[in-house]
């Protein structure tokens, strides 16, 4: 029995776990992260879910453009598939009034996360491009 490159392990799980469902691509490295860029939102919606596996730590890009007003996104998390809870330790959502890059950072314990794409004003023409990062602790 020989030993398998990491890169050949990894995919071995991504076909057993369907761990890329509804992702456009995900990247693995030798170091333990997995990193998925999902489909862009252009109107109030859910981004697909994320797995997340346990006490882990996510770093979220997301990526503001044709903004009018504003738009107000959630980042969720689920313990269970079915109940989605804010990851904001004030439990509020996120308000962006320009174009941009930002940037969301949590460490905790979910099985899946998600971005919520909750409104938009002044308009219907702004796309939300994320890309999350899932680091194993």
């Amino acid at each position: 029995m020989g030993v398998k490159p990491a890169q050949q392990v990894y995919e071995e799980t991504l076909a057993d776990k369907d761990v890329v469902a509804n992702a456009s691509r995900v990247v693995q490295s030798a170091s333990a992260f997995v990193q998925t860029v999902l489909a862009q939102l252009t109107a109030p919606s859910n981004s697909a879910a994320v797995p997340f596996g346990g006490n882990n730590k996510l770093t979220a890009q997301v990526v503001i453009a044709a903004i009018n007003t504003n738009v107000v996104l959630r980042m969720e998390g689920t313990l269970d598939g079915t109940n989605w809870f804010n990851l904001s330790n004030l439990n509020t959502d996120t308000i962006i009034t320009a174009n941009g890059t930002y940037a969301f950072v949590w460490v905790g314990v979910a099985l899946s996360v998600r971005l919520v794409f909750v409104s938009e004003a002044g308009g219907t023409a702004v796309t939300v491009a994320t890309t999350m990062r899932v680091s194993v602790l």
